[in-house]
């Protein structure tokens, strides 16, 4: 069966993944529309004393409202706080955003959309997990960003998938083929769409065959507010890599790595006590794995989701094409 009926035939029979590639596609589309729109641009996107935007508030509220829609026992467990917008004119610019995704949304449903259902104990209840702007410095500075969605039974991820609007068909031609929905299923593959494609088109995922470190390219994150650039530097020329990082906003990265375009991406914490936020990596965790590469922490350790949002027992985070892993976590413990 080709990769298109393929997944065609798992998405009609997966209300979730369905659901998720659905509304990771309409609000990516949005996404960009805001950003372009000169009477979103006309406000301050930033809302005052944060690095949070409207547009992270009109994405986790639109998600939050369609998830409550379709899967209302389900919690959910997102970046951004509940919200409350004491400007008037802040608060009218975001209901009409919601409201392009959302025309039948009443002030009532908004503002329960502003309000979401964390789950009483993430060990036992299945819930949701949304980074509605992963890269938000990004998104500002017309970079990579992406909308990130995953689900999670039983503490592990099951279902992941990220809207990466401006993220090309491969990051040596910056300019053609922009803009894809990633797509992982627990033990049913990994797939990529492009965002504005209709109908077929899907594309099976795998990574690199890559074991040439020499060779190698590894990604790291634009901003290094709480990762270490200088402890993957030594990391990778330890491992022999000469090449130069890519770096690239948001969890963009971990699709890089399970569409075989880079065989690493290193986050090294900048500080010893601080750990990931689930958010950030839930969704690129499946992704990877399911095209065929690893995803643990830097003493190859499985990422553990026994808290509800702070990885607390994993240190760090090294994804890989997965023939290279063992080599690289024997060299990132030499270093902790």
């Amino acid at each position: 069966m080709k990769v298109g009926h393929l997944l065609s035939s798992i998405l009609s029979r997966s209300t979730e993944a369905a659901f998720a590639v659905g509304v990771l596609r309409r609000v990516a589309l949005l996404s960009e529309s805001w950003f372009a729109s000169e009477r979103v641009r006309g406000t301050d996107l930033r809302l005052k004393n944060s690095p949070v935007t409207l547009i992270d508030y009109a994405v986790q509220c639109i998600v939050n409202a369609e998830l409550e829609r379709r899967f209302p026992l389900d919690g959910l467990v997102c970046e951004e706080a509940p919200l409350s917008i004491a400007d008037s004119r802040l608060r009218r610019q975001l209901y009409a955003m919601i409201r392009e995704a959302l025309p039948e949304a009443n002030d009532r449903v908004i503002r329960d959309s502003m309000n979401y259902k964390k789950p009483a104990s993430t060990a036992r209840e299945r819930y949701w997990v949304l980074d509605p702007i992963d890269g938000t410095a990004g998104l500002l500075a017309g970079r990579q960003y992406a909308t990130a969605l995953a689900l999670v039974e039983g503490q592990e991820v099951v279902l992941g998938s990220m809207a990466c609007p401006r993220l090309p068909a491969k990051c040596a031609a910056p300019h053609y083929s922009i803009g894809w929905i990633y797509l992982g299923l627990k033990n049913q593959g990994a797939y990529a769409h492009r965002i504005k494609g209709k109908g077929g088109g899907w594309r099976e995922l795998q990574v690199s065959s890559f074991e040439d470190l020499g060779k190698a390219t590894y990604c790291e994150s634009v901003i290094g507010s709480h990762t270490s650039p200088r402890s993957h530097l030594k990391l990778a020329r330890s491992l022999g890599i000469v090449r130069n990082p890519v770096r690239v906003d948001g969890q963009c990265k971990y699709a890089l790595v399970a569409r075989g375009e880079v065989c690493l991406y290193l986050r090294f914490p900048k500080k010893p006590g601080y750990r990931e936020r689930v958010w950030d990596h839930a969704a690129g965790l499946i992704l990877v794995e399911e095209a065929g590469g690893r995803v643990t922490d830097l003493r190859g350790e499985r990422i553990s989701l026994a808290d509800d949002y702070r990885l607390k027992e994993s240190y760090g985070v090294i994804a890989s094409n997965g023939s290279v892993h063992d080599k690289v976590v024997e060299r990132a413990r030499a270093l902790l």
